[in-house]
């Protein structure tokens, strides 16, 4: 089955409407290896009813990437607190949609820990609490500075993928 979202994003100030897709695989809509981006909400639906005659409405997601630069600019910040694990997949998924690599795709075992425990810091079910150590889902002092480290780079892939946004 297909699914897809409808994605507003917003980088330097403006809003860019994307889609992604869940099928064989999940990604991004892009043409010639840069990220599809939509004028508008009614654009990004009209290109999902075309390419999958859903009539009904999709779901939809927010992310704002100038938020989330001006969070990691803090030395306050902590990451694990404000969605990092949905924009983590966010960000491997338009990597390898473009076919770029992403700091976040690392196949090493502390950025394998640091994912994991983002997920189950954002997992809001008791019985998946009941069997663990809540100090397990805390980040250390490198962990949450190589979060800040991978969020950036996709913040930069996002540039990449779209383009001059300037």
């Amino acid at each position: 089955m297909h699914f897809y979202s409808i994605n507003k994003i917003i980088r330097k100030q403006k809003e860019f409407f994307t889609v992604w897709y869940s099928a064989d695989g999940e990604g991004f809509l892009t043409e010639n290896g840069k990220l599809s981006v939509f004028g508008s909400k009614k654009d990004a639906a009209d290109c999902i009813r075309t390419l999958s005659g859903f009539s009904d409405p999709v779901r939809e997601k927010y992310y704002n990437l100038d938020e989330l630069e001006r969070n990691l600019s803090k030395n306050d910040y902590i990451p694990s607190l404000d969605n990092a694990a949905e924009y983590w997949s966010v960000f491997a998924d338009l990597a390898r949609s473009i076919g770029k690599s992403f700091a976040g795709d690392g196949k090493s075992f502390i950025l394998n820990d640091i994912y994991d425990k983002l997920i189950m810091a954002e997992t809001d079910t008791e019985d998946f609490y009941d069997n663990a150590d809540e100090d397990s889902f805390d980040l250390t002092d490198e962990e949450e500075e190589l979060t800040s480290a991978v969020l950036k780079s996709g913040i930069e892939l996002f540039d990449l993928a779209v383009g001059d946004i300037n």
